[in-house]
């Protein structure tokens, strides 16, 4: 920003410049046209008279159209090519002149000149035409006096507002540099609390300050729910190695009864083989939730759900008694325990 305002500042000086330039050269235009229109009727009466011969007469209106023209150039030549008048500074012979300018003066070279030119055409009894003359660089000694003048207050006003933008860009952003060393010497496990700070009443820091704490927020939550998980995991993990073994024990014990007495009945081999599949049944459910362990599922809200613990309990109290028939289990329970939980977890420690 210090340095795009003085740049804006000189771009701004070199604008100034060339407008006044233009006008100054269009004001030099504008004094020729009208003194073409003060001298039309006193060339109109020149080319008269010498049309009709009348020296004295042509002679009057020489000098009266001369003093008319001030310090512009002027030529007067009748229709048939002759000059009955010329005077002032104007292109050295032999140029080219046109015959015509509808827009307005027109810029001539000659000898290293340029000059503006305005063609009037004379009509009446007499037509001609009426050329004028000015130097093209009429206007650059006020050009060149604009030109200093606006490089000189652009070359004081650059460093002055500089200096001001530098000043009031340091102080804009003083909030900014100031959460910026906040942020940098942030501990993120102290959460948003320790980021919390007074408004400055700028917008955009203000606003850059909550979104801040709102990230401080989050990773604290996202934090809470990982301990949380880890927690969890670590609990299961410790239920797991003592129920892979249990349902493996198990499958053993049938497998091997099978294996030692091929003469069962068919009622105790059917037995035997529905504890193997309730055991195995038991394997998939521990792997199932193991793989959901391992992909960090639990990290998920979605991975819990309403459950009723009552049920829960019953069911796993039920299978107890039914690997268990000697021991004895007294179970009291609410018709209903809503718990918000993971079904596969709870069901494997209640197990």
């Amino acid at each position: 920003m210090t340095v795009v305002v003085p740049l804006l500042v000189l771009a701004a000086g070199l604008l100034v410049l060339g407008l006044v330039s233009r006008d100054l050269h269009q004001q030099q235009d504008t004094r020729l046209q009208d003194r073409a229109s003060a001298v039309l009727p006193d060339v109109r009466t020149l080319l008269t008279a010498d049309r009709n011969g009348k020296p004295k007469v042509e002679q009057n209106q020489h000098r009266k159209v001369l003093g008319d023209v001030l310090d512009a150039g002027i030529r007067v030549r009748t229709a048939d090519g002759a000059v009955v008048l010329e005077g002032g500074p104007q292109p050295a012979d032999p140029v080219r002149l046109p015959e015509q300018t509808a827009d307005g003066p027109v810029t001539v070279r000659a000898k290293g000149r340029a000059w503006r030119v305005l063609t009037v055409p004379v009509a009446g009894p007499a037509p001609g035409t009426l050329w004028l003359f000015t130097p093209a660089s009429a206007a650059d000694p006020q050009v060149v006096a604009v030109r200093r003048r606006v490089l000189l207050v652009a070359l004081l006003a650059a460093p002055v507002s500089g200096l001001l933008a530098y000043g009031l860009a340091g102080r804009a952003t003083v909030s900014v540099r100031r959460l910026s060393r906040r942020a940098a010497e942030l501990d993120p496990g102290a959460g948003p609390a320790a980021f919390a700070g007074t408004p400055v009443n700028i917008a955009e820091v203000d606003e850059l300050s909550t979104a801040i704490g709102q990230l401080l927020a989050r990773y604290e939550e996202q934090a809470a729910r990982t301990a949380q998980a880890l927690d969890t995991a670590r609990s299961f993990s410790s239920a797991a190695s003592h129920e892979l073994r249990t349902p493996l024990m198990s499958m053993r014990t049938d497998l091997d009864v099978l294996a030692a007495h091929p003469d069962l009945s068919p009622a105790e081999r059917a037995e035997i083989v529905r504890d193997l599949q309730r055991d195995h049944a038991r394997l998939l459910d521990l792997l199932t939730a193991l793989r959901m362990l391992a992909r960090g599922d639990l990290v998920e809200v979605s991975a819990f759900t309403s459950l009723d613990l009552s049920e829960l309990v019953d069911t796993a109290a039920g299978e107890s008694a039914r690997r268990h028939p000697q021991a004895r289990l007294d179970v009291e329970l609410p018709s209903e325990l809503r718990v918000f939980g993971w079904e596969a977890g709870l069901t494997i420690l209640l197990a």
